[in-house]
């Protein structure tokens, strides 16, 4: 069989049109085979990691002691201020406890820490232990202030330990910030009081 001219030129241009719509049809393939393969894990592995870890450093990591992580992409939290958690993996809020009367945190604790001496922590969940004022004293772990007792002072806020009057002084109250000089005629021996002399005794002031 013989073919034209004609024929022949259109036969080659078809056969020239199906290798270019055979080239498109891979390249474009291609494409979306790359497309559909290639993870930015700088978003979409970060968003894959589950509730209890967070993303570090190329893979999805158990969350740390005194934090949650709620997945995805939220990255860890931090337990807030006046609670703590012991368990890694958390991943709620609810999971950071509340730190007892006499304790306190700051943000991102694995566990809470003696109210410090001078200080007192009265509640659940304390975030900044309270200062003792003048007059008042707290050894550590307090959860109140006590006065100062009386044949002490404390003249100073903070004070851990009341101090005690020295001889031929003395505090008949609680919550003193100076000791009195004992009167001339009064004996102060316990520091608590001042008490008159007996008869046939005397005493010079202080």
């Amino acid at each position: 069989m013989k073919f034209s001219t004609h024929q022949l030129c259109t036969y080659r241009l078809n056969r020239v049109l199906q290798f270019l719509v055979l080239i498109f049809i891979c390249w474009t393939y291609r494409d979306v085979r790359v497309e559909a393969t290639t993870c930015d894990c700088g978003v979409d592995c970060v968003s894959n990691c589950t509730a209890g870890q967070y993303w570090d450093s190329g893979s999805c990591t158990d969350c740390h002691t005194g934090h949650y992580c709620p997945g995805g992409s939220s990255g860890m939290v931090a337990c807030p201020g006046g609670t703590y958690n012991t368990a890694p993996g958390a991943d709620e809020e609810s999971d950071c406890q509340d730190c007892v009367a006499g304790e306190y945190s700051t943000g991102g604790a694995e566990s809470c820490d003696p109210c410090p001496g001078g200080y007192a922590c009265p509640i659940a969940g304390t975030t900044t232990p309270t200062p003792c004022g003048t007059g008042q004293y707290a050894n550590n772990g307090s959860t109140v202030c006590q006065d100062c007792p009386v044949g002490h002072r404390c003249p100073l806020g903070g004070m851990i330990e009341p101090i005690e009057c020295e001889d031929g002084y003395y505090t008949a109250t609680t919550g003193q910030t100076i000791c009195t000089e004992c009167e001339g005629g009064r004996s102060c021996a316990n520091k608590d009081a001042s008490v008159v002399c007996g008869a046939g005794t005397f005493s010079a002031q202080g």
